[in-house]
């Protein structure tokens, strides 16, 4: 049996269920809190004998390269992203007589109450449907 520790979840392999139960029973016992919240979830694919870090491994061969970020260069990027999505965000003029020409969108619905916004899944798009609105027929 193998596992591994994440932020938010335990992952646990083995070849025989009993085995993750098992565990999951230790584990869920170990915690002395007064509330302890144990949720299990079983991935158990029959036809298949390939483990977690073989999956890895094969990910890797494709990427050609490791599969894995540190977390300082993952810091680095986001710097660096940081300037660039604020330019991205600015609006230029056509964007700005484009919104108010009537086309709903991201930017000119901004500042509405969450009932006044686009419903995107209506037929008629860019019509604003408002709860308090609706008739109690329907």
């Amino acid at each position: 049996m193998s596992y591994e520790t994440t932020p938010t979840d335990t992952i646990i392999e083995a070849d025989d269920p009993t085995e993750v139960f098992a565990a999951a029973e230790a584990a869920h016992r170990s915690v002395t809190d007064e509330r302890v919240i144990t949720s299990l979830e079983i991935d158990d694919q029959r036809n298949r004998t390939q483990r977690r870090q073989e999956r890895v491994a094969s990910v890797e061969r494709r990427l050609g390269r490791p599969a894995k970020r540190e977390r300082q260069q993952m810091s680095e990027r986001q710097q660096t992203a940081e300037p660039r999505q604020s330019a991205e965000r600015k609006q230029s003029p056509a964007q700005d007589t484009r919104q108010s020409a009537g086309r709903p969108d991201a930017t000119a619905v901004r500042g509405i109450r969450r009932g006044d916004r686009p419903n995107p899944a209506a037929p008629n798009r860019g019509t604003f449907k408002r709860p308090d609105r609706l008739r109690a027929d329907r």
